[in-house]
């Protein structure tokens, strides 16, 4: 589960850590949310492309405490990078999540085990 601390708003419920490479390398791509995840995690990552995509992205940056440092709304597919300097963790929600949940830079998030995979 993803927590923003900052407005007590749940932003994932349960979120997929993308770990093995083939699943940091593959990402989104051929996937969409829904019930098996609704977030995808990439720890140790700042930069991320939508080549191959076909559904736009909801994208925090967050930085080592967690903190939203970056964030795009509805970034659409076939967009070659898109990275923030200062970002340690990348958040891909489906579109409308980053509104709907308040989420704004400056808000610390919280990875809780529940619903992780």
């Amino acid at each position: 589960m993803i927590v923003n601390q900052n407005r007590n708003t749940t932003i994932a419920c349960k979120p997929f850590h993308a770990v093995r490479l083939w699943d940091r390398t593959r990402g989104m791509i051929g996937r969409e949310f829904g019930e098996a995840f609704d977030a995808m995690v990439f720890s140790a990552c700042n930069a991320i492309h939508t080549f191959f995509m076909k559904i736009p992205l909801d994208v925090l940056f967050l930085n080592r405490e967690n903190t939203v440092v970056a964030q795009r709304s509805s970034l659409r597919p076939w967009h070659p990078c898109v990275w923030y300097f200062r970002a340690c963790t990348v958040v891909e929600l489906p579109v409308g999540t980053i509104e709907k949940t308040g989420t704004s830079i400056g808000d610390r998030l919280y990875f809780s085990a529940d619903g992780m995979n």
